[in-house]
């Protein structure tokens, strides 16, 4: 389907046939990929995996057509970790990394942190996408392991596996549990390219155990408009001062974009409950009354 380099079942089974929403109405309509703005990206690489579903096969070909101008590149026996960027010093190549989309797969994508000495709780997480194409200059994801080598924005078609795996320790678990995208990622900067949301939301609303706690800086809601939450996905915002912002999160969403003069509502979400405080959009209260429904 493309050149080596150019321009240009049932996930869950098991009994799990009630989660179908996330293969359902909305799921079964083809996503047409917008540009993720302000991500501009220079190369796209198609990674181990990237074509090996039909499913990833058409969000590869959306993506690629959203940016017309990338240099797309094929490296089908190399994983989504093992890209060469062409450089060895930590700036340049953390610079290349934030310039190279690479599409993949991600096979052990669904993982409870377990961080010794952590102050704040541990908890589930997953990656339908991994690092950030913001440029936060306080970003503590660039001075980890992983992302120190190999700093290239990531997504992986596996999404019906992960949800399949969220399903599975869900369901073990047995009780009221929240998932969180966020940790190794932004939650909804890359949605407008993959429509992810519009999967997930609808898996988590169907799911007796499983809850969704969504951590972004992206202003881009539009997926998020129409789709069935049934109050068991928390979305929580970082709002930061037009002026920090400009200054030390270049890309990141403005807060002008947020919260304009003609509404009081920051987000234009009519079915979203919304709590919001002087600094920040959080949701903490609501999500515990969310899990225990």
């Amino acid at each position: 389907m493309f050149g080596s380099d150019h321009s240009g079942s049932d996930p869950l089974g098991g009994g799990s046939d009630q989660l179908i929403p996330s293969r359902g109405i909305l799921a079964s309509r083809p996503y047409r990929s917008r540009p993720a703005l302000p991500f501009r990206p220079e190369r796209i690489v198609l990674a181990k995996g990237a074509l090996e579903c039909p499913s990833g096969q058409e969000l590869v070909h959306s993506i690629c057509t959203a940016y017309p101008r990338a240099v797309v590149s094929e490296r089908f026996d190399a994983p989504h970790n093992r890209i060469d960027l062409g450089a060895c010093d930590p700036l340049e190549l953390h610079d290349r990394g934030k310039k190279t989309l690479v599409i993949g797969v991600h096979h052990s994508a669904v993982r409870q942190s377990s961080e010794a000495g952590n102050t704040c709780p541990n908890y589930w997480h997953f990656s339908p996408y991994g690092f950030c194409p913001y440029r936060c200059h306080y970003c503590y994801l660039a001075g980890t392991r992983g992302v120190r080598f190999s700093p290239t924005v990531k997504i992986f078609v596996n999404l019906d596996e992960i949800l399949a795996e969220i399903d599975r320790v869900a369901r073990r678990l047995n009780r009221p549990t929240a998932f969180y995208l966020g940790k190794l990622q932004d939650g909804l900067a890359l949605d407008p390219l993959t429509g992810y949301s519009r999967r997930m939301i609808p898996f988590f609303a169907a799911h007796p155990f499983a809850r969704l706690a969504l951590l972004t800086k992206s202003a881009d809601v539009a997926n998020l408009l129409d789709v069935e939450h049934r109050n068991r996905t928390i979305l929580s915002w970082t709002l930061t001062p037009d002026a920090i912002a400009r200054r030390f999160a270049p890309g990141s969403g403005l807060l002008c974009a947020w919260i304009p003069s003609s509404t009081a509502s920051p987000i234009p979400i009519s079915s979203w409950t919304v709590s919001s405080r002087p600094h920040e959009i959080a949701a903490s209260a609501a999500f515990q009354q969310a899990s225990c429904s």
